[in-house]
């Protein structure tokens, strides 16, 4: 009998305590909710999880938050509040409050989102990199440290290598080009980032087209698939089974490989410069060199090797999707495949190489790119957080309220974009188009913070493709899917498969 009393006695103290925080929870979610209680919300069948529910509903879909927001839009109007735990986003998809998130007041990024690329499941990634730096004056530091490197006039430098790579990835692709071999492009596009970020940025071979990478793109997919973990079950990071400790064991040995690689990279650059042999023509060396002749000093190892991981993983990622999703396209408008193609003829002819002065050219080409990075941006929004107490379109947001701002969901809205779901370049080439859009199309964000790797992706992609329709036919693989996953960035789900033929 004594038995039974303890039995029920620890019972009902743990059914207590599950009660009481249960009950504080509740009231704490209450606490957090209230001040936006004035913003139009979608209703929600959980009180504790919020929209979580919704969003689950949404990704077994095939859709993701984008999708969810445009909805949301069309009910609730244009600023409205979801709800995750005792989080609530503010989400605001007018023109205005996209200028003023971003560009005039630049609010700062918010540093829970960011938190899981600066450390993925406990091991340092991308650290304190141009993405993840919440200090405004160490990032605007390291910022102007980089800006010159990114530049048009220092790119120009770098486009034979944008070429010789290119070059390499045909020479891969010709070997499968007979019209029955399954391709799947992505990894193509990924491979090919991958050598050109090693070789541009940092002067260095990987091994792609010469079978020693294995290593580093395992590595690279890890920790990639990491982080896409680490968003959607973020208790995984102190998961205490056995496997979840092997996993994060992996995803660190991957983290640490990753950037063992970039400091042997980077430490034979500063080596050269301190024996005073001449360094090779990349990102990291022109940033080494201007370091030690502006007298400032080189900055500290760890902070280069953030950069090493943000420009690896931002870079590859967003141009691999870029280039799989204007194939994808490409694929189901053969009108605008005999444009691109007769644009191509006309401006490089016979020519090997893409040179610089044909890029601003390829206008149509530009044009297909835009309007890809419109419907399939890679990174589908931001999220900041209002410094200050602020008001758009007549809600008023607290300070320290996150907001998040939506291109995807935005270039999806016929407010701003005629005829939004069809894929049509030529809107990116009528100046009153480009007015009618101006804040409602950010593929690589706006202001301060806009992406500092924009040009040398838009370089490397119109190369690229540019070689790839001058040698190959493309053919869409029938039965995968047309739709998308959200893993870090938005790629196509099944990679784009396709048949390749060579062009005749």
């Amino acid at each position: 009998m004594a038995f039974l009393y303890i039995f029920f006695g620890v019972i009902a103290i743990a059914a207590s305590v599950i009660v009481s925080a249960l009950l504080g929870l509740t009231v704490f979610t209450y606490y957090r909710r209230y001040p936006l209680r004035h913003i139009p919300s979608p209703p929600i069948s959980n009180y504790i999880l919020g929209h979580i529910t919704d969003l689950a509903e949404y990704s077994r879909n095939g859709k993701i938050m984008g999708d969810f927001a445009l909805d949301c839009a069309k009910e609730y109007g244009h600023i409205f509040v979801l709800h995750f735990l005792w989080i609530s986003n503010v989400i605001c998809l007018t023109p205005s409050a996209v200028k003023e998130i971003l560009v005039t007041a630049n609010f700062p990024k918010y540093s829970w989102t960011y938190s899981h690329l600066h450390t993925v499941l406990g091991s340092r990634f991308m650290g304190n990199g141009l993405v993840t730096e919440m200090r405004t004056e160490r990032w605007a530091r390291n910022r102007a440290l980089f800006n010159p490197a990114f530049h048009r006039s220092y790119l120009k430098t770098c486009l034979n290598q944008f070429n010789m790579s290119s070059d390499l990835l045909i020479k891969e692709l010709v070997g499968r080009s007979d019209g029955e071999t399954e391709v799947v492009m992505l990894e193509e596009f990924n491979k090919v980032g991958l050598d050109i970020i090693g070789k541009v940025a940092f002067g260095t071979d990987l091994g792609i087209y010469s079978g020693g990478s294995k290593p580093f793109i395992d590595a690279v997919t890890c920790s990639l698939r990491a982080l896409s973990d680490a968003f959607r079950r973020p208790w995984l990071a102190y998961n205490p089974l056995p496997s979840a400790r092997e996993y994060r064991k992996e995803v660190a040995n991957s983290c640490r490989f990753i950037r063992e690689t970039g400091r042997q990279c980077i430490q034979s650059q500063i080596d050269m410069l301190q024996k005073g042999q001449p360094l090779s023509n990349n990102i990291i060396a022109y940033i080494i060199q201007t370091s030690s002749e502006s007298g400032e000093g080189l900055p500290e190892m760890e902070e280069m090797l953030d950069e090493f991981v943000t420009f690896f993983i931002a870079g590859q990622e967003t141009t691999a999707n870029v280039l799989a999703w204007t194939l994808m396209e490409l694929t189901q408008h053969p009108d605008i495949v005999y444009r691109l193609k007769t644009e191509i003829d006309a401006v490089i002819g016979d020519k090997d190489n893409v040179a610089f002065e044909d890029l601003s050219k390829l206008e149509y080409m530009m044009a297909v790119l835009k309007e890809t990075l419109r419907l399939h941006p890679p990174a589908s929004g931001s999220v900041r957080v209002a410094p200050h107490n602020c008001t758009f379109d007549g809600m008023k947001i607290p300070a320290g309220t996150p907001v998040v701002v939506f291109s995807y969901t935005m270039a999806k809205m016929e407010e701003y974009f005629q005829n939004a779901e069809t894929y049509d370049p030529d809107r990116f080439l009528h100046d009153d188009d480009k007015r009618a859009s101006m804040y409602a199309y950010f593929p690589f964000s706006l202001g301060p913070r806009v992406c500092i790797g924009q040009q040398f992706a838009l370089i490397e992609a119109r190369v690229i493709l540019s070689k790839l329709l001058r040698k190959f036919e493309f053919k869409w693989v029938p039965g995968q899917s047309m739709g998308l996953v959200e893993e870090t960035t938005v790629k196509p789900k099944d990679g784009c498969k396709c048949y390749l033929s060579a062009v005749l």
